[in-house]
């Protein structure tokens, strides 16, 4: 079992491409 502290750096990392996914997807719709 991963360390906590291991974890949350995998829940970054993944969240970082959440997030960009997530502000084009924003991008688009302030754009109509």
């Amino acid at each position: 079992m991963a360390e906590p502290w291991e974890s949350l750096f995998d829940r970054a990392a993944a969240y970082e491409v959440d997030r960009a996914a997530v502000e084009d997807a924003l991008a688009e719709v302030r754009d109509e």
